[in-house]
């Protein structure tokens, strides 16, 4: 008996066709973009620290608006470059061994400006010295960096947890708050495209909309799943997994992914 299966995959071709040119479309426009941005954010840097004479208060109200506004439009940028990469199949994980206690002291001093003002603490739970992981350290610094600064944005007083669970074949991990919480009606849009909740109290707030949408498709690279729970006024814990490598198991995964043609890791 022969069995024969014909498929037309024309659309198929078209479709990945378009995201291709969409991807090149949006990294080109996204490289035109940052050169005048670099200006801006260089010369208001400048001014701000009197390079070119003493500003009163007035003018560095304007210039830290300035800036602020262009570091936004940064991430703005870097976060739809990543997305339009992923989903052209074009964004390599470079893998690596890290020490994870490390990453989160940088983390915790980057952001400490950010929770000292408001009296917050970051405690760390689960987590020591001899835990090491196997993971893109520049994606999984920037994951950390989103969740933990979102925690701090929405939380005004109490702590910020970040816990560290071991299991037979993965690690789970947890970012806690004790800030305002997601209401019931707003869940779905945590981690949609430019998604933001509407809500009085954070009005004033900024954000791109698109971090948490960026943080589930790298976690998803890594071989992970994300998901949270949340009480509307209580806080939210955000949970997130990755999976157990060794360096012999990224060189198997090198090797399967060179027979099969692809370019998964670097």
């Amino acid at each position: 008996m022969i069995h024969t299966l014909i498929q037309d995959i024309t659309e198929l071709k078209r479709s990945e066709q378009e995201v291709e040119k969409l991807s090149q479309t949006l990294t080109t426009v996204s490289h035109e973009l940052r050169t005048p941005l670099n200006a801006i954010l260089g010369f208001s840097s400048l001014l701000l620290e009197n390079a070119f004479g003493k500003t009163n208060e007035t003018q560095k109200d304007y210039l830290n608006e300035i800036n602020n506004a262009g570091e936004h439009l940064l991430k703005l940028i870097n976060c739809i470059l990543d997305l339009s990469k992923i989903e052209a199949g074009k964004f390599i994980l470079n893998k690596e061994e890290f020490n994870l206690l490390k990453m989160l002291l940088e983390i915790r001093s980057i952001v400490k400006p950010l929770y000292g003002i408001k009296g917050l603490n970051i405690i760390f739970e689960g987590i020591d010295d001899s835990i090491s992981l196997i993971a893109d350290p520049l994606r999984f610094k920037g994951v950390l960096l989103n969740l933990i600064d979102n925690a701090i944005k929405y939380t005004e007083k109490g702590n910020i947890i970040f816990r560290g669970i071991e299991k037979k074949d993965h690690w789970e991990f947890h970012v806690e708050d004790t800030g305002i919480g997601i209401a019931e009606e707003d869940k779905d849009v945590i981690f949609k495209e430019f998604g933001r909740v509407e809500n009085d109290k954070i009005k004033h707030i900024t954000g791109t909309g698109l971090g948490l949408t960026l943080v589930k498709k790298i976690i998803k690279l890594h071989g992970g799943e994300i998901w949270f729970e949340s009480e509307f006024g209580k806080g939210t814990t955000f949970f997130f997994t990755m999976p157990k490598l060794s360096i012999q198991n990224i060189s198997l995964l090198k090797q399967h992914e060179l027979i099969r043609g692809l370019k998964t890791y670097d």
